[in-house]
């Protein structure tokens, strides 16, 4: 393409992409959608749900992002990733639509010198949309790239469930600077009669979300004070309770983890209550236990030194790693390896992550968006937290399994360094092949 896409459209009206929809027939009116959004834990949940009605027997779909080291892993239907050939194919498909749009626009004069006609995400939306069409997915698990009212897959039109997990400080330059300006972009996604499930705490937020729900005829099904006692935590994962005796074990690790898996397990119980789907408890259970998502808590190696991913990369992503940190790690010694973008909040992420290792390492992505590695240890330094810079990831997975005097290693801070360091374990016989 001779000019470079934007990843995301600012919140703004869909025209343009129901237009481009419209151009490929509109498959997304004839698949059936739970339709997730929230600053943190929307991919967890996502998961989760979509684990839960695999095992149940339906052949579902899962559209997520970012993706970690394979662009296909944002695009699944019954646990098979979407092949390259079908992934460049439909994707061309779009990008012929995109242009004729594109003409279109310029004959009415909408369009502006520079401009394409549609983002990124756009395209892989509505190649993902075409994907679960072909393949017959039902339902399909989709999660919203970034905000909710806004955003490419909010043209979807009548969701089985409207699913928000939570509420944060995040992507704040195109979302709002408030909790309730955020919330009212994730709100965005709730649609007129279709019940929705928030996990959201922090009354600010709770009620635009709840009011909004309200105006429109949804049912609003509130989880965020659902009380989960839990009763072992290990790197195996962590076993919980809920009110009424029903208990659980996930293999994902950290006390976050849990309020996801309970907004889960209610979005599915709506369902199941509504007749939507037909989900049996042993399903649940079954796949709660099994569930993992690839760079959340995700544990590479159990023996000394224990090797953890996060890609916590936001504060309340960092707060949550840094909780779990003292639940499984306290009295260890503890070396983080961390990179983030400089877009991002840093200050506040670092002055959470001070409080969970001894010593850092830290290093940069080959994003162009990273922090450099200098900057990072300066900031830091104000929280108390010390260490060394490498240059690049590869440097720093190297120094950090040179370090003998670590119980533990964990990289977190950015989807992009998890990504990368995840591929340069696997060349290390860290990790086995995957899908």
């Amino acid at each position: 393409m001779a000019r470079s896409m934007d990843k995301f459209r600012d919140p703004e009206n869909l025209s343009r992409m129901r237009r481009l929809m419209e151009k490929l027939g509109n498959p997304q009116d004839s698949l059936r959608f739970i339709h997730i959004a929230g600053t943190n834990g929307k991919g967890s949940v996502s998961r989760f749900i979509y684990e839960i009605l695999e095992a149940s027997g339906y052949k579902a779909g899962i559209f997520t992002s970012p993706y970690i080291e394979r662009f296909n892993e944002r695009i699944e239907a019954d646990h098979n990733l979407i092949s390259d050939f079908d992934l460049n194919r439909l994707t061309d498909t779009v990008m012929k639509a995109s242009e004729a749009l594109g003409a279109e626009l310029e004959k009415e004069g909408s369009l502006k010198a520079g401009e394409t006609p549609v983002t990124e995400f756009d395209v892989i939306t509505a190649a993902a949309f075409m994907y679960f069409k072909e393949v017959k997915a039902d339902p399909v698990v989709l999660e919203v790239g970034l905000g909710g009212r806004g955003d490419s897959t909010n043209i979807i039109r009548n969701p089985l469930l409207s699913v928000i997990t939570t509420i944060g400080l995040d992507h704040c330059e195109r979302l709002g600077n408030t909790f309730a300006e955020i919330a009212g972009e994730k709100a965005g996604i709730i649609k007129t009669g279709c019940p929705v499930v928030s996990a959201v705490t922090g009354e600010e937020a709770r009620t635009v979300i709840r009011d909004r729900a309200i105006e429109l005829g949804a049912e609003f099904i509130d989880v965020s004070e659902v009380k989960a006692e839990i009763t072992e935590r290990s790197l195996a994962g962590t076993v919980f309770t809920v009110s009424g005796g029903k208990s659980y074990r996930i293999r994902m690790a950290g006390d976050h983890q849990v309020r996801n898996a309970v907004t889960a397990i209610s979005a599915v119980e709506v369902m199941n209550w509504k007749g939507t789907v037909d989900v049996e408890e042993s399903a649940v259970r079954e796949s709660l236990a099994t569930a993992v998502q690839p760079g959340r808590m995700e544990v590479i190696r159990r023996e000394r030194p224990v090797i953890v991913l996060d890609g916590a990369h936001n504060p309340e992503g960092a707060k949550a790693l840094s909780k779990t940190c003292a639940a499984l790690f306290g009295g260890k010694r503890v070396l983080m390896v961390t990179a983030m973008m400089k877009d991002k909040d840093v200050d506040g992420i670092l002055s959470a992550f001070a409080e969970a290792a001894d010593s850092f390492i830290f290093t940069r992505t080959e994003d162009l968006r990273s922090a450099e590695p200098e900057m990072l240890a300066q900031r830091a330094a104000d929280f108390g937290a010390k260490g060394e810079t490498a240059g690049s990831a590869v440097k720093a997975v190297n120094k950090a399994l040179e370090a003998a005097d670590f119980d533990v290693i964990i990289f977190a801070g950015s989807l992009y360094l998890i990504g990368e360091v995840r591929h340069i374990l696997r060349e290390k016989g860290f990790l086995e092949e995957e899908r």
